[in-house]
């Protein structure tokens, strides 16, 4: 988790910089590509079938790929809207939500197969 948070604080970084720098749209094509390399670590590392030093580098790559997202999540709700409050009132109530449900579902599949998904 360590090397989860050095990506959050990082990506977030890089992100603000990368906006600032260019453009938010050339931002979302910034995002795409994090993403992707995210997800080719995450095969790679899980396709080693072992833990080792390449799990943290996974575990950085999430990190990192969080806090592009959420700074331009943020970034958006902040410039795009008239309003202060209400865009990341919604977003709060609606990540909340959705990770209710998510919840949810998680505990019917654990209990309809009677194992643990960990």
């Amino acid at each position: 988790m360590i090397a989860f948070g050095f990506g959050e604080v990082i990506g977030g970084f890089i992100e603000g910089w990368f906006i600032d720098k260019f453009n938010p749209a050339r931002g979302n094509i910034f995002n795409l590509l994090v993403i992707v390399m995210m997800t080719i670590i995450t095969i790679i590392s899980i396709s080693r079938e072992r833990f080792d030093g390449f799990s943290y580098i996974m575990s950085f790559s999430w990190g990192f790929m969080d806090g592009c997202i959420n700074i331009h999540t943020y970034q958006a709700l902040g410039f795009e809207f008239v309003s202060q409050s209400e865009p990341f009132g919604v977003y709060g109530l609606l990540n909340g939500f959705s990770c209710f449900v998510f919840e949810l579902v998680q505990g019917i599949i654990n209990v309809e197969s009677k194992q643990s998904l960990i």
